[in-house]
């Protein structure tokens, strides 16, 4: 880890955060989560995870719930393309520009199905049968490890797709996006708003299809 608020990455994804067993100076906790953001045939671009309040992480974010969401190309069905690999006399890198990543940054909120909202007693079971169904060991885990399903409220979106720097998104065009209607050829797009609308969809695909995530606190 480089900081708070990036990742480097490598072979494995992991999970950043800063822990609160720790005394100062307070260091990045490397950890791994599964993730899903809907079901498998309705993306809702909000990341659900499935974590146990006995894991460091979840313990750190008892103290400060902002967390960073850290996704690479790399590990998503289209992360064979050359400019993500790493092969002898070749020129791609996961850490190449044009290996796209994405930091999401937004706050761990636990979905509880007691709280007698319906609304939330629905969003839980779709998450969590969601999880299960991308995930199915989860089902099997130890009941005595107090498992819970939390998901991350959005606030901001960070992108860098390309050589030249990168892009900030906006949050609510990026839910905006409906992936069923719409369908943006890249190589044909000139326009600089159709092209972010074409990132956005292309990142709420990956998050549909990526299995792990890293996670980073912030304002220690």
């Amino acid at each position: 880890t480089i900081s708070t608020r990036t990742d480097i990455f490598n072979d494995d994804d992991d999970d950043d955060t800063l822990p609160s067993s720790s005394s100062p100076p307070v260091i990045p906790f490397g950890n791994v989560y599964s993730f899903v953001d809907g079901p498998c045939n309705k993306s809702t671009g909000i990341p659900y995870l499935y974590g146990s309040s006995m894991d460091q992480s979840m313990k750190d974010v008892t103290s400060n719930n902002v967390v960073s969401l850290t996704l690479t190309e790399a590990s998503s069905r289209d992360g064979s393309k050359n400019s993500c690999v790493v092969q002898q006399g070749g020129w791609g890198d996961p850490e190449m520009p044009t290996c796209a990543r994405v930091v999401i940054t937004g706050k761990l909120v636990r979905v509880d199905p007691n709280n007698n909202e319906e609304e939330e007693e629905m969003e839980f079971e779709m998450a969590q049968t969601s999880l299960f169904q991308r995930h199915p060991s989860m089902s099997y885990w130890p009941d005595d490890h107090d498992w819970f399903v939390s998901k991350i409220v959005i606030s901001d979106m960070w992108l860098l797709d390309m050589f030249g720097g990168a892009s900030i998104l906006d949050v609510d065009r990026y839910f905006s996006i409906d992936l069923g209607l719409v369908d943006v050829d890249v190589d044909d797009v000139v326009v600089k708003e159709e092209q972010e609308k074409s990132r956005m969809m292309m990142m709420k695909r990956h998050l549909a299809e990526q299995t792990k995530m890293t996670v980073n606190l912030h304002g220690f």
